[in-house]
């Protein structure tokens, strides 16, 4: 047991703990270079005024930097350099009136906040925006208004040199990246299927982390897909290694259906006894496919410079078929040893799918490095989204009312800012406007976000304002100060996407350095800034807590109601396969990605619930059951989906319709229920239901088993009946028995909310 010492400072420290992932270091020095060089130009023209201002610039636009494709990075770059351009000069302007101050910050936090309407890009830019205009309003005289225009403008197009300056060299670069981390996620998603015995890891544990991984990996093959048809509708034609890289991001997904089928299957018989006699080698091909995978993520991201190798993994795989044909030698005398068998043959039959699947990508991925020129039409995955005056003004029309939490946001944002800038002011506040940028940067369109930031926001300062008084009171020489300028910006933009109040941490110092290139020795700025953002902290959590705030208790059953949606439209597109096999299986894929993106989204929308304050969270038990048996139906629905793979479709499966028929019927009722809050409908009776499909299992398994006293090698119609339904029959118990938890759960959660 942990001491209360030790839980505090577990609790203190919590806020700093790096999360998974390897530092942007080529972010953090390109970022060191935007803010640097302008400044080195401006001491050496002895124009330092004139350096801070570009550098300021150059910060910002930076920051601004969203990744994708270099088209659609040069657009939102272009955009964030010229909003940069206009607030820097008209802050000046309204700074000298505090009632004029108070009234533009607010129009223009809140026509930037609006920007949040049309997407992440859009709102970074609106947020980059803010965040110079409120820097500025207390900005001294020299440069004038058009020097400031211009060096704004210089200090942008420097930044944006920086980040698009591998355009024309690399095209294909941010698409190379973003295929491969599809597949370093992948390799994390088998390697933590692996694991499915191993001590010291609750089945709870072991579930939490392969949902964050698979949601992860459904996000990742989204950005992927954007960043894919960002580069090739800003490229006139296909090339060859367009064609490539989507197939291999289509490949992806496939990969993802079977990890997630083959980690359904191991925990169906994890605890049958005829698994531990093939569990090594099980495991060790599971992670000669881990570092195959990792292996081809490195040759995907060079561009097929890399060679990947696959013989250990062959090996493994032959090792691994070996001791199941062994096994399947045997003599069982008992349905269930059969039973075991049947899916101990599925496991094999996954991995041998992933390696067969690796070798063709391996394949793929060595012929990356052609860029020619080819005729073949093929069709965007995921067609870009071409604003016009029209798509934009009817988004903004919608949004006009206070049903809408994007305005709601935005007012909020507006506000409190121009609450800040009055409250700063009235107070004589040093340096006032640091208070309404903490407020700016904290405040987050859902509380538990709010307080999260504010807490890392605060505590960051607050540690990293220490360590700048000793930096501003020891360093007076320039250049010591430009070079540890340097080095904490690349590390705080190196560490910023796995810690953000590190991030803060380190970004506190570099402020105060800044400042003190054009006067040394104020140390004394550092306790300014802790204190403006102590006040700002506590403005941003008011705000957030009182204006126009957004529950997501109050938003949570739509969103379930959504994701129930999709995982029944999934499940429908899945099961009317197997009842009829002439059915399209071409939509399969588009209707699994969709239902995995509203899981991961029900995921994130539970984890925003549970960060509120606790009054407000309600019974929470219901919704965490519901989303862990929504996860479960959608897992044994893809587990159906990867055995199409091997179904015959000449067996038909007795009961399945009804079954099919029943589940739609509850399903429909549970989107009714969290949507309109409808009457919840009575169970049917499941056992019933299962009776039939479980009796004629039971009896197949009984007819091969007496067979294999007279035929065990050759595949009879018994035995590919068997392999047909036997995966079914799992699943339609597992789904039977989800489906049941999550109605009982909606029963408890409609009991809490509506009464």
């Amino acid at each position: 047991m942990l001491s209360a010492l030790e839980r505090r400072i577990k609790w203190l420290w919590k806020p700093f703990q790096l999360q998974p992932g390897k530092p942007t270091i080529a972010l953090g020095l390109r970022t060191a270079l935007a803010l640097c060089v302008p400044i080195v130009l401006g001491l050496l023209s002895d124009r330092i005024s004139w350096g801070t201002t570009a550098a300021l610039a150059a910060l910002y636009v930076s920051i601004a930097d969203v990744g994708g494709a270099y088209s659609h990075r040069a657009v939102v770059l272009f955009a964030a350099m010229i909003g940069v351009a206009v607030a820097m000069p008209l802050a000046v302007v309204v700074g000298s009136s505090w009632w004029l101050a108070v009234i533009v910050t607010f129009l223009w936090v809140f026509a930037a906040g609006l920007m949040g309407l049309y997407g992440n890009s859009a709102n970074t830019v609106g947020f980059i925006t803010s965040m110079m205009f409120v820097v500025s309003i207390a900005a001294p005289i020299p440069p004038t208004l058009l020097q400031r225009l211009a060096l704004c403008l210089a200090g942008g197009s420097w930044a944006m040199i920086l980040s698009l300056g591998l355009w024309v060299v690399h095209p294909y670069k941010p698409v190379l990246k973003a295929v491969a981390k599809c597949y370093l996620n992948l390799a994390a998603l088998i390697e933590q299927a692996s694991q499915f015995n191993q001590d010291g890891i609750t089945p709870q544990q072991r579930l939490r982390e392969m949902v964050f991984l698979q949601d992860a990996l459904t996000q990742d093959i989204e950005t992927a897909r954007k960043v894919w048809s960002a580069v090739r509708y800003s490229r006139q034609g296909a090339s060859c290694r367009g064609i490539q890289l989507l197939v291999l991001l289509q490949d992806a997904g496939q990969l993802m259906t079977v990890v997630v089928a083959l980690t359904e299957t191991l925990e169906v018989v994890a605890e049958h006894p005829r698994l531990a006699l093939l569990e090594v080698e099980i495991q060790q091909a599971m992670q000669q496919l881990v570092n195959a995978m990792r292996i081809l993520a490195r040759a995907i991201a060079s561009g097929g410079e890399t060679t990947v190798l696959l013989t250990e993994l062959d090996r493994a795989i032959a090792t691994l078929e070996s001791k199941r044909q062994n096994l399947q030698t045997q003599h069982y005398q008992h349905t269930h040893d059969y039973y075991g068998l049947t899916n101990i043959r599925k496991i094999v039959s996954s991995i041998q799918a992933l390696t067969e699947q690796l070798h063709t990508d391996v394949d793929i991925a060595a012929k990356l490095q052609n860029e020619r020129k080819i005729s073949v039409t093929q069709p965007d995955i995921n067609k870009l989204t071409v604003w016009d005056r029209n798509s934009i003004l009817n988004t903004l029309r919608d949004n006009l009312t206070l049903r809408s939490t994007g305005l709601r946001h935005a007012l909020r944002l507006g506000l409190s800012a121009a609450l800040a800038i009055g409250i700063a002011d009235w107070l004589q506040i040093p340096r006032g406007n640091w208070v309404a940028l903490t407020v700016l940067v904290i405040l987050k369109p859902n509380f538990g976000g709010t307080w999260k930031t504010a807490i890392q926001r605060v505590g960051g300062t607050i540690l990293g304002g220490i360590v700048a008084v000793f930096l501003a009171s020891l360093i007076h020489n320039h250049v010591l100060l430009l070079g540890s300028m340097f080095v904490l910006t690349v590390i705080a933009f190196a560490l910023k996407p796995l810690n953000y109040g590190l991030y803060v941490l380190l970004l506190t110092p570099l402020i105060i350095l800044l400042i003190n290139i054009t006067n040394t020795g104020n140390w004394q700025i550092s306790l300014v800034r802790i204190l403006d953002t102590l006040i700002g902290g506590g403005l941003a959590l008011i705000g957030g807590y009182l204006l126009f705030p957004s529950w997501e208790r109050q938003q949570l059953p739509v969103q379930l109601a959504k994701t129930i949606q999709a995982d029944l439209t999934y499940f429908q597109q899945v099961i009317s396969t197997y009842i009829d096999s002439t059915e399209n299986i071409d939509s399969i894929p588009t209707v699994r990605h969709r239902a995995a993106l509203e899981n991961a989204n029900a995921t994130a929308a539970a984890q925003r619930l549970l960060s509120e304050p606790r009054h407000l969270q309600g019974e929470v038990e219901p919704v965490m059951t519901l989303l862990a048996y929504t996860r479960s139906f959608y897992n044994s629905v893809t587990t159906l989906t990867e055995h199409l793979r091997e179904f015959s479709g000449q067996y038909p499966m007795p009961g399945l319709q009804l079954f099919e028929t029943t589940m739609i019927q509850v399903l429909e009722n549970l989107v009714d229920v969290l949507q309109h809050n409808l009457p919840l409908q009575p169970l049917p009776n499941i056992d019933t239901l299962l009776e039939e499909i479980q009796d004629h299992i039971q009896q197949l398994h009984t007819n091969r088993m007496a067979e294999l006293t007279t035929r065990p090698y050759e595949i009879t119609p018994t035995l590919q009946a068997v392999r047909d339904k036997t995966v079914i029959s799992t699943e339609v118990a597992r789904i039977a028995r989800e489906v049941c938890i999550m109605h009982k759960a909606i029963a408890r959660f409609q009991a809490t909310v509506w009464g």
